[in-house]
């Protein structure tokens, strides 16, 4: 529209020019006939050019208060800033303007003149009420009312003005032509031709005024609907030349792109679109152009100021001037939230494609039968191998139940578990046998609900898994687990029985060779009797760990609970050991923490049994440098303690990927192990399972060229001692005038007990070994109770116990009273009869406790076996037992008997070692290790019991001898420590 505007004006300014062109030419063609009359003539022309002129102004200032019109209209609309400047400039221009017209009107219109201004002034003051308060243009208000009468007033006047200058510019024109016609009549055709061509180029000039003016008012019509709709149309819509530079733009611009109107005047517009998308655009706009394709649409990838990302469409049409297109009108939306959910739309629906296909294609080449049902039991969807196994089709099984393929009792069962979980929505689990195509099938059928969001079942869907291979490799597993176990049964029962099979001969063949060594040989026969008897030795040894493993194995070992020294078992080993550890120049040390509890309950036998086989171990795997024990406290809590064993050798060590195969059975760590020392490979696997049955555990260290260490730990009851006087007085009671037999080789222990025994009222009888008590039981007065030794000359412990039962029948209660706890006595006491079992040294309430309970039948258990006191640290004796007899006198005799008795035998255990008559010097150690565990002299006792293991099983038979040696530099230093005591008793008695 502007452009239309700026030609007619431009037409009308070349019209006046050529006007007055002519007039000049006129009035110098006439200049010579009318020259009186210049005068007048000009002040013609000077009134004709003002009243042009004020009609030009008055034309201005209705174009200006229009355009006011439209700028304020524009900014209430869009509330742009550049509409407001606009504004702002019209109503500084106006005024100028308005004072401009006064100069050229006739004075005759001052008045209107100065009316004209106060409605301009007026109109101008309600448009910055408009702009100032922002009233809605879209609603009558008295404001806006006041603003279109003010304009309507305008109009009225500028047009009442312009008529009127019009007038008076047709006055001029009709005074000056008089004038001329007065003036010119000579020169009537110039000056009437003049006129006339005046007054054509007049008519002309007041006919373009005319159609001005109505393109003005329509102008400003289109132009004010073009702009609302173009700003209401809520899209951004812009003009662009044919060489896509943009000319026109809404305001809508600024919020989709971040550019103003101002930023993208005369931008190419390349710089809205996303770089990979502008090969797309420009060729497609570049075919519509060389296509003339009327309009088009586009969709594509817009960038804004600030490089985000807008997907628009783009609406495109050709503008056209004639036959010739000018450029482009286009109208451009934004979809980014539309291509969002496309694009959303087309990736979930590309998911969910890819998610079927993942799901058919697991379902068809799963080797598992899959299948789904509607709640009335109908088949909605089988998998490939549900119908390969089952034989069946898609026709023969889809919408079909169980009852239409399948026996009626298998379809009732699948029937009940299919409302089974349609009632609970639990899953259930089976194991199904059915028969098909394939033969007889194991599956493992896991059936489950199908539920919505809500938790609603809306089908049942099973999955089965074929494991009739597994079920049959369970079957044959199973089975040969059976197999398995009745050969381990048969192999144990089979050791078990060749070594007790193997044991009857050898028993009889040990006892044979001993009395062999009895009696009168020469000494080639007495060495060939020995070696006998070595061999002898080994091979039970041998056979006794056969069985002990084949007992571990079937758990027939039972652990004993008996009150120990510990110091006793570490004693026997290195007595053991002495000998070859000597022979082979290797140190041997035993080293007990200073907070160890020497008495403990628990098994010295086993205790023995493991650290005898460490030890074998350990030397012979040690050619030099030492074997050492070292014994501690883990853990001490209590009545309980954790006791942990070290055995440590500088031997050759062994190899890593050998140490985890040690503590197995019948494994060496080498072949050459088995042919340099023999043996069947069982002693640490032995080891292990008495630790382990005993609650212990067990590891070993080892460096190869550097030693082992063999550590383990065992758990052991501390013994408590039963001090309570009330219990103690009611069994002394109960023992009063009670027959005891007390079967005793050693006077001092006869002499005790007696002691023990009369301060309760028992009446006593002292038999000095076995034979003699059989002969006290062929009188008439019988015992209640027999206390029976052991180890005794002429007729033993055992023998004697054996003729009770046996020959006599009598089942009087025995109780063995012995100085060895090893396992084997107390196995043997059961086995011939006797009821209980008591280790000296004993505690006198325990001792009356024990005959209490046999006089009621009662045998006593395990953890109540007799407890030892403690040694005094600073003594090597103990007197405390004794004194619990609360008789000087007797004290003073037991003392004074055992130190008169004893060196005797001593001496004479010193000579049976010279002799090498090892039962006697079994028998005789025996004896006097009893009567110093009166004294608790344990370092003497521990010493005696030693000799009498190593007499025993016939080891390190050189050192005995030396060893009887160290027996008497013992008991000299305990009888040198006992004197003052029996000197103040002495000083009691005989003052009292």
């Amino acid at each position: 529209m502007k452009p239309l505007f700026t030609g007619q004006l431009n037409r009308v300014d070349k019209r006046i020019q050529w006007v007055l062109l002519f007039s000049v030419a006129a009035f110098l063609f006439f200049l010579a006939i009318v020259f009186v009359q210049n005068k007048s003539q000009q002040d013609a022309r000077k009134d004709m050019y003002h009243a042009y002129t004020a009609i030009q102004k008055l034309d201005n200032i209705r174009i200006l208060v229009l355009e006011t019109e439209s700028a304020s209209r524009a900014f209430l609309i869009a509330r742009d800033s550049s509409s407001l400047a606009w504004l702002y400039r019209l109503h500084k221009e106006l005024p100028d303007t308005l004072r401009t017209l006064v100069q050229y009107m006739n004075p005759d219109e001052a008045d209107s003149i100065g009316q004209l201004g106060l409605v301009i002034q007026q109109k101008l003051k309600y448009q910055d009420s408009f702009v100032h308060n922002l009233i809605d243009v879209t609603r009558e208000n008295p404001a806006r009312t006041r603003a279109r009468n003010t304009t309507v007033e305008v109009k009225r006047m500028l047009a009442s003005m312009v008529s009127r200058e019009t007038g008076r510019l047709t006055d001029k024109v009709l005074v000056n032509e008089n004038r001329n016609n007065v003036g010119l009549g000579i020169a009537i055709f110039g000056g009437f031709l003049a006129l006339l061509l005046i007054l054509a180029i007049l008519l002309r000039l007041g006919n373009d005024i005319l159609l001005r003016r109505k393109a003005e008012d329509g102008l400003l019509a289109s132009e004010f609907k073009y702009r609302k709709i173009i700003e209401n149309a809520g899209a951004v819509m812009f003009t662009a030349d044919i060489e896509g530079r943009i000319g026109f733009t809404n305001n809508q611009v600024l919020q989709m792109t971040g550019y103003s109107s101002e930023d993208l005047q005369g931008k190419h517009f390349s710089v809205l679109v996303d770089p990979e998308w502008l090969p797309t655009v420009t060729d497609f706009y570049a075919r519509q152009l060389s296509e003339e394709i009327p309009s088009t649409s586009l969709e594509f990838l817009a960038r804004n100021r600030n490089g985000g990302a807008v997907w628009v469409e783009q609406f495109a049409q050709l503008l056209t001037e004639g036959n010739q297109v000018t450029g482009f009108q286009c109208m451009v939306r934004d979809i980014t939230e539309k291509k969002k959910i496309e694009l959303e739309l087309g990736q979930s629906e590309q998911q969910r494609k890819e998610n079927e296909y993942r799901l058919v294609s697991i379902l068809e080449n799963t080797t598992a039968l899959i299948f789904i049902k509607d709640l009335q039991g109908r088949y909605v969807m089988v998998n490939k191998r549900f119908k390969e196994m089952m034989g069946l089709t898609d026709e023969m099984v889809i919408g079909k139940t169980d009852f239409d393929f399948d026996a009626v009792e298998r379809a009732e069962y699948y029937k009940r578990s299919d409302q089974i979980i349609i009632q609970t929505h639990n899953v259930i689990e089976t194991e199904e046998v059915i028969e098909t195509e394939e033969g007889i099938r194991n599956l493992l059928l896991l059936k489950f609900p199908l539920l919505d969001d809500k938790r609603n079942i809306f089908g049942i869907s099973g999955i089965a898994t074929d494991i009739t291979e597994r079920v049959q490799s369970r079957q044959q597993l199973e089975s040969a687990l059976q197999h398995a176990r009745e050969a381990k049964e048969l192999q144990e029962q089979f050791l078990a029985n060749m070594s007790h099979e193997i044991r009857t001969p050898m028993n009889g063949i040990q006892g044979m060779t001993s009395l062999l060594l009895e009696t009168e040989l020469t000494d080639d026969q007495r060495e060939f009797a020995l070696l006998i008897r070595h061999s002898l030795n080994n091979l039970t040894a041998l056979i006794n760990d056969i069985l002990d493993y084949s007992n571990l194995r079937a758990g027939k070992i039972t652990i004993d609970k008996i009150a120990f020294n510990i110091n006793d078992p570490l004693d026997a080993v290195k007595i053991q050991f002495s000998n070859v550890v000597s022979r082979k120049g290797l140190a041997f040390y035993i080293t007990l923490d200073k907070n160890l509890p020497l008495l403990v309950i628990g098994d010295p036998y086993r205790l023995k049994q493991i650290l005898v086989s460490l030890v074998d171990n350990a030397i012979k795997f040690t050619k030099q440098g030492h074997i050492a024990i070292h014994v501690s406290v883990d853990t001490l809590n209590g009545d309980n303690a954790i006791v942990k064993f070290r055995v440590t050798d500088t031997g050759s060590g062994i190899e890593p990927d050998k140490q985890r195969h040690i503590f197995e059975g019948f494994t060496q760590a080498s072949m050459d192990i088995s042919r340099s020392f023999g043996g069947a490979g069982l002693g640490l696997a032995i080891s292990k399972g008495l630790i382990e049955l005993q609650g212990g555990r067990i590891q070993a260290e080892s460096e190869p060229g550097e030693g082992s260490v063999f550590s383990f730990t065992i758990p052991y009851e501390l013994p408590a001692t039963i001090t309570e006087k009330t219990q103690t007085a009611e069994l002394k009671e109960n023992l009063r005038n009670k027959h005891v037999l007390v079967v005793e080789d050693n006077e001092v222990n006869q002499q005790l007990i007696n002691f023990v025994l009369n301060r309760v009222g028992s009446r006593v009888r002292i038999a000095s070994n076995g034979k003699e008590a059989i002969a006290l039981f062929d009188e008439k007065d019988p015992f209640d109770l027999v206390i029976m030794d052991l180890q005794m000359p002429v007729m033993d412990g055992y023998e004697t116990a054996t003729y009770i039962r046996q020959q006599l029948h009598s089942q009087v209660p025995i109780l063995a009273l012995t100085a060895t706890a090893l396992k084997g006595e107390q196995e043997k006491c059961r086995s011939v009869g006797m009821n209980d079992f008591m280790l000296k040294p004993f505690d006198f309430d325990d001792l009356y406790r024990r005959l209490v309970h046999l006089l009621q039948h009662k045998v006593v258990a395990r953890n109540e076996q007799s407890i030892p006191m403690t040694t005094a640290n600073q003594k090597s004796y103990d007197l405390s037992m004794l004194e619990e007899l609360d008789d000087n006198a007797s004290v003073l005799d037991v003392l004074t008997m055992f130190l008169e008795n004893t060196p005797a035998e001593i001496g004479e255990l010193g000579k049976l070692c010279a002799e090498y008559k090892w039962p006697e010097v079994q028998r005789l150690s025996h004896k006097i290790k009893g009567a110093v565990a009166i004294v608790q002299a344990l370092p003497l006792a521990r010493r005696l019991a030693a000799m009498e293991e190593n007499a025993r099983e016939l080891r390190n038979e050189d050192r005995l001898v030396l060893e009887a040696q160290d027996v008497k530099m013992l008991f000299e230093a305990l009888h040198k420590a006992l004197q003052p005591e029996v000197e103040r008793l002495q000083k009691i008695v005989f003052n009292a």
